[in-house]
C-alpha cells in the first residue's frame, strides 16, 4: 500500500497553504468519484485518479462520493476493509456527500507502452483504470472534511451550490 500522509484541518500537517488559497466566494469545483475509489483517496491509498478525459482546471477540487454502488467494485472494497454489508459504514454512508478537498496538481496522459508498464507496476494500479490514452490526475494535499456534506453530484467537473460551499467553508474555518 502507498504511504501518503493525510492532512486534516488544524493538525499542523501543512494544509494551511491549500485552505488559504480557497476563497469560498469564488466557488468550489468538484468531482464525483465512486466508492471504493473515493475512500482510497481519503485514506491516502490513492494519489492519482484516472479518467478518459482531461481538464484545464488545476487547483482545489472537492471530492464527492457517488451515490451509486457498483457491484463490480465490491471485491475491491472488501479487500480494502470496507464492509459492503454495513449500511452505516463509510462504503454506504458517505455516498452522495463531499468528504474531502484536494489539489488537482497535474494531469498526464498515458501515451506509450512504457508509461503504461510504469503505472501498472505501482501500487496505484490497484486503485484505478490504467490503460493506453487514459489521463492520470495527480491529487495532492487531501484535506478530509470533519463531517461529510450531502449534495447532488454530477458528471465532469462541476461547482457546488452556494449553500454547500458555505457549509464546507464553515467546517474548514475558511470564509
Amino acid at each position: 500500500m502507498c504511504s501518503v500522509s493525510l492532512r486534516r484541518p488544524g493538525d499542523g500537517s501543512g494544509d494551511g497553504d491549500l485552505l488559504s488559497r480557497w476563497k469560498p466566494s469564488f466557488g468550489l469545483p468538484s468531482i464525483t468519484i465512486q466508492q471504493p475509489w473515493a475512500y482510497c483517496i481519503v485514506k491516502g491509498l490513492k494519489k492519482y485518479e484516472t479518467r478518459s478525459w482531461k481538464t484545464d482546471h488545476r487547483g482545489l477540487l472537492a471530492i464527492h462520493v457517488g451515490s451509486n454502488a457498483r457491484a463490480e467494485y465490491y471485491p475491491t472494497a472488501m479487500r480494502l476493509g470496507l464492509d459492503t454489508t454495513d449500511k452505516a459504514g463509510p462504503f454506504w454512508n458517505d455516498r452522495g456527500k463531499i468528504v474531502a478537498i484536494a489539489e488537482l496538481a497535474e494531469i498526464t496522459q498515458i501515451t506509450t507502452p512504457e508509461e503504461l508498464t510504469y503505472w501498472l507496476s505501482t501500487d496505484e494500479a490497484n486503485y484505478g483504470f490504467y490503460k493506453m490514452n487514459a489521463f492520470v490526475w495527480r491529487l495532492d494535499n487531501v484535506v478530509i472534511l470533519p463531517k461529510p456534506v450531502s449534495t447532488r453530484g454530477n458528471m465532469g467537473i462541476w461547482n457546488v451550490d452556494r449553500s454547500t460551499r458555505d457549509t464546507i467553508g464553515s467546517l474548514l474555518g475558511v470564509s
